[in-house]
């Protein structure tokens, strides 16, 4: 799904049906209201920073256009994050809740009912419910490897086929198989700290670059104000060019930043070769005062 949202760009997002039918299949509604509020919290932004900044009208207009194209796409970003990270919950919870039914009734077919029986409402039960339907009415010979795939289809994630495969032949070759669901089960456990662990930063991470465009709009700000005593510059038209380019730059840098933190939790983005290499090269060699100079 993630692919298929990639190839528009943000003009595509401008049309009011597009971003309503793009938020809607994440599973959520947005009503023109509530998109008219954000705009109007957007305005009441803008205003405050012409005020501060004493844009002339010329300069204020281009700003609300230019600012206003990405609107749309901050919206969507928004949803998009609960969309994965309510993908990712509902399927960690699956995992955990097949592996100990399984443990206790060592049958697919009954795990997967007692699953269904205290999943809630919401996405993961209606695949759950068409899983459990096909083990009904499949006549291929393997309903549970038809039942996974229903799931794996809306769920894509290696840790979840991984689950699945392991969970098929243990109900089809039999034998002791407790130790190996300790293992997917401690797995489990560590991918889910990790995840969480990464949200945690990614969210601190927004959170460092939206400091950083703030002091940098307060310093600017506050030379400006300071020249403003000696001679006038806000007036003139190179700060109002500027003051426009650093809150478009500004705006490029959160929609950025935004964008990366928006991850498939499921089936994030496979890294190459070199990049691993890269990251690996990083950590082994890292050097703090280094890193520092470079930083100042």
């Amino acid at each position: 799904m993630n692919g298929k949202k990639d190839k528009h760009n943000f003009l595509y997002y401008l049309n009011w049906k597009h971003l309503s039918d793009e938020v809607k299949s994440y599973g959520y509604v947005i009503t023109l209201p509530k998109a008219l509020l954000y705009f109007a919290i957007y305005i009441a932004a803008l205003g405050v920073i012409a005020f501060l900044y004493r844009l002339k009208l010329p300069a204020i207009v281009i700003t609300a256009v230019i600012c206003s194209l990405f609107i749309p796409v901050i919206i969507l970003h928004t949803y998009q994050k609960m969309y994965n990270e309510r993908r990712f919950s509902d399927a960690t919870m699956y995992m955990q809740q097949m592996l100990d039914s399984f443990r206790n009734f060592k049958k697919v077919s009954k795990a997967i009912s007692d699953t269904l029986a205290v999943y809630p409402n919401g996405p993961m039960k209606e695949t759950l419910e068409r899983a459990r339907q096909t083990l009904l009415t499949d006549v291929s010979g393997n309903p549970e490897r038809a039942a996974f795939k229903i799931i794996e289809s809306d769920y894509p994630c290696k840790k979840l086929t991984l689950m699945h495969n392991f969970l098929e032949r243990a109900e089809n070759i039999g034998g002791d198989f407790l130790d190996g669901l300790d293992i997917l089960q401690r797995d489990r456990s560590y991918w889910v700290e990790r995840v969480k662990d990464q949200q945690s930063l990614n969210k601190t991470m927004k959170k460092n670059v939206l400091i950083m465009i703030f002091a940098g709009a307060l310093l600017i700000l506050g030379v400006e104000s300071y020249l403003e005593r000696l001679f006038p510059i806000m007036d003139s038209l190179l700060a109002q060019i500027t003051t426009v380019v650093v809150i478009i730059c500004d705006l490029f840098l959160y929609v950025y930043a935004d964008k990366k933190i928006s991850i498939d939790w499921l089936n994030p983005e496979k890294q190459t070769d070199e990049q691993i290499l890269s990251d690996y090269v990083y950590v082994t060699t890292f050097d703090k005062k280094e890193a520092l100079k470079r930083s100042m």
